[in-house]
């Protein structure tokens, strides 16, 4: 019989009200709070995301095609609430989802985000 670990007291999950104010501080640009909302949503990796083209998303399903790590094509789906405020923008635009003037380190997008801890690696 293999002996089983005790389990942890206390829940570290960020509460919903936090997220909630995350998802929707103005201080924070649109881009980053929709991208933000979708690696919560879809559990997906950042790089998954950021490399999205307009073409590969599925306005009417709320999914993504997505390239995982293995290079296999897969779909991640996101709640209504995670695309409304970005939906009418991407409709005009062509090319990457999330454009930026320079690449944005993972390590960028996972220090903003509450509760996430202090981070043992540099990631760029």
């Amino acid at each position: 019989m293999v002996e089983r670990w005790a389990a942890r007291r206390g829940d570290r999950a960020n509460p919903a009200s936090r997220l909630d104010k995350l998802f929707t501080d103005p201080a924070h640009a649109l881009r980053e709070r929709v991208l933000w909302r979708l690696l919560y949503d879809t559990a997906a990796r950042a790089e998954e995301l950021l490399s999205l083209d307009v073409e590969d998303l599925d306005l009417e399903f709320r999914r993504a095609r997505v390239v995982s790590k293995g290079g296999a094509i897969e779909y991640v789906h996101w709640a209504t609430a995670t695309g409304t405020p970005y939906c009418e923008r991407l409709k005009r635009l062509k090319g990457a989802v999330f454009p930026s003037r320079t690449s944005p380190s993972i390590a960028s997008i996972i220090a903003v985000m509450p509760g996430r801890g202090v981070m043992t690696r540099s990631v760029v």
